[in-house]
């Protein structure tokens, strides 16, 4: 199972990758195209964006493995570390930066889940679990 996971991530990955960097690089383009030029500016947030679907990838590939062993208390803990950190980051964020400190909270939120996941899942590597 961990093997299979390792290879669809590191398959899907690149092709994600793409994807996203296809929309992020030229966001100000994007945003203006659909929804026209006033809303160029928020291309950072769309690329800050960006990187949290990148987290949400990998956070999701583990999660897998953990669900098909039916041990799903990583996740769960996982959920309430990006919980406390995003409540905790929210206000002063969006207050310092707007828009692009919220989307820098969900950014943020997400890296915190995925990170805590994987290494979640490389302690009990190392454990032979």
């Amino acid at each position: 199972l961990r093997a299979y996971l390792e290879k669809a991530t590191l398959t899907l990955g690149p092709v994600v990758a793409l994807l996203l960097l296809a929309i992020a690089l030229p966001a100000g383009t994007w945003l203006t195209l659909v929804f026209g030029p006033a809303f160029a500016d928020y291309a950072a947030s769309v690329r800050i964006l960006a990187l949290a679907v990148a987290c949400i990838f990998l956070r999701d590939m583990v999660t897998q493995y953990f669900r098909a062993i039916q041990e799903t208390g990583p996740v769960f803990r996982a959920f309430v570390v990006s919980l406390v950190v995003s409540l905790t980051i929210m206000v002063p964020l969006i207050a310092y930066d707007g828009i692009t400190g919220a989307a820098l909270v969900i950014t943020i939120g997400h890296a915190v889940s995925a990170t805590h996941l994987i290494l979640t899942l490389r302690r009990r590597s190392a454990r032979g679990g």
